[in-house]
């Protein structure tokens, strides 16, 4: 889903290193400020952290509070964690209009089963899916009890969670004495330093959807969050075509004309949701919500017809952004 680069610009080396979760998803931690031992330690906590978030909410773990509550099992009590991540995302949900939502799962696996058998879904099987897809079928009620209206409601948190994962990460850091601090969980990026005037930015590559990886465009950001949702790395491929693996929640149709959306702002869980929403939403509509939230600012690369690509910045980021030449 995410493909970024990043090449953050201090005088002073980090201190770097690597874990995987969710499956072989690529961590890469670099702080700065922190002697050895102490890093070693920040890092060992992050690892630590990102294990506990996994356990709970992983839909491949049979054991997960997620995968209990996909059963249709109650709860005694849920993590506040989970409380914590399912009202954000109904939140989210509810702001953008429901392009954004959780409980997409039934569309994955319809999509997934279709692709196994190597054909398209009917319109019954879209409406059977549809019929248990949205966040109106989920409560999160003040004590964080999680429930549903009806069965059949799964909930899917894979739209957030490298974003989530990647704020504790660097709220660990914080913790251990980092003076400035970036964690990339699989391309969802927060980075942390001091206001400063005269702090180094972080540069961010953006890659080319159509590039092979070239990166096409920086940004220089003095911190906060960088997320890309692409149709490039991931998708299902039917008769020799390919489908993007990002649907809207509102129809089960997989979206068409986007290839990818960087979205800009402060924390990476609402990074990671909001550049579903505004893929989903699409350049126009998508555009124009970004220019209403003044947390928001995005980089919309999509389909102008006859086989050329436009790109929309938003104008917060126009002097932040630079358009690499190609070659």
């Amino acid at each position: 889903m995410l493909a970024m680069a990043i090449s953050p610009a201090a005088a002073e080396p980090p201190l770097k290193a690597s874990l995987n979760a969710m499956g072989g998803i690529p961590i890469a931690i670099s702080a700065w400020g922190l002697d050895q031992q102490s890093f070693d330690a920040a890092v060992s906590e992050v690892g630590a952290r990102i294990e506990q978030l996994e356990a709970m909410i992983s839909t491949y773990r049979p054991d997960s509070e997620v995968s209990r509550l996909n059963r249709g099992e109650t709860l005694d009590s849920s993590p506040a964690d989970l409380s914590f991540l399912a009202f954000v995302a109904k939140w989210i949900a509810g702001d953008t209009g429901g392009a954004f939502d959780i409980t997409v799962k039934p569309l994955v696996e319809l999509w997934r089963s279709c692709t196994a058998q190597q054909r398209l879904p009917t319109d019954a099987e879209y409406q059977a899916a549809l019929a248990t897809v949205g966040y109106g079928h989920v409560s999160v009620l003040l004590d964080g009890t999680i429930s549903f209206d009806m069965p059949g409601v799964m909930l899917d948190f894979g739209g957030i969670a490298k974003g989530y994962f990647a704020d504790e990460a660097v709220a660990l850091l914080r913790e251990a004495g980092a003076t400035r601090c970036l964690v990339d969980v699989g391309g969802d990026i927060v980075s942390w330093q001091p206001a400063d005037e005269a702090a180094e930015p972080f540069r961010v590559g953006i890659r080319h959807p159509r590039g092979g990886g070239e990166v096409f465009a920086v940004l220089s950001l003095d911190g906060g969050a960088v997320v890309t949702s692409g149709d490039y790395e991931r998708y299902y491929e039917i008769g020799g075509r390919r489908y993007c693996h990002i649907f809207d929640p509102r129809t089960g149709r997989p979206v068409e004309g986007v290839l990818s959306v960087t979205l800009v702002t402060r924390s990476g869980i609402d990074a990671d949701a909001y550049a579903t929403a505004v893929f989903v939403m699409g350049p126009q509509v998508g555009g124009k919500f970004v220019e209403r939230n003044e947390a928001l600012e995005a980089v919309i690369v999509f389909d102008a017809g006859s086989g050329g690509l436009e790109v929309y910045v938003s104008p917060g980021l126009l002097e932040r952004f630079e358009l690499l030449e190609a070659g």
